[in-house]
């Protein structure tokens, strides 16, 4: 006897998947990046936002002498789009990036990318290597999606 479209897994799995206000929408609600944020704070209790993490590196570093025209960014992150927020608050500071990541963040270049990593830091300047992977939080809170 064949399965009716309503009952079959993948109907069911969809409905569950996107049982929450922003179904079917391109862009989050603020309640429910709010949550997430909230549900992912409780977990991570030292977590900052990206905007947090790059002002605090310009902050200290800058009293150690990175400057944006004397420093290079040089990001191994996930390859996943919710890393490029993170990289586009460093280039606000730093400017453009030498990316080197891939899958989880880990390096994908070997010796040959840190070399040019290294060719492109400017002369007498600094190099910040940012690096690291993400956790996937759904909007019900879920860990891992």
């Amino acid at each position: 006897m064949p399965i009716k479209r309503e009952e079959s897994l993948h109907t069911f799995a969809m409905t569950q998947a996107f049982a929450h206000e922003d179904e079917g929408t391109a862009y989050s609600s603020a309640a429910s990046v709010i949550s997430v944020m909230d549900k992912a704070k409780s977990e991570y209790p030292g977590l900052v936002t990206n905007h947090q993490l790059g002002r605090s590196l310009d902050v200290i570093l800058s009293k150690h002498g990175f400057k944006k025209e004397t420093t290079l960014l040089g990001t191994s992150l996930c390859c996943d789009e919710v890393c490029r927020d993170m990289e586009d608050e460093l280039r606000a500071i730093y400017g453009q990036n030498f990316s080197f990541g891939g899958i989880a963040g880990f390096p994908f270049g070997g010796c040959t990318a840190f070399g040019a990593l290294c060719h492109h830091i400017p002369t007498d300047g600094q190099l910040i290597i940012v690096y690291g992977s993400h956790v996937g939080i759904d909007f019900d809170g879920v860990f891992g999606k």
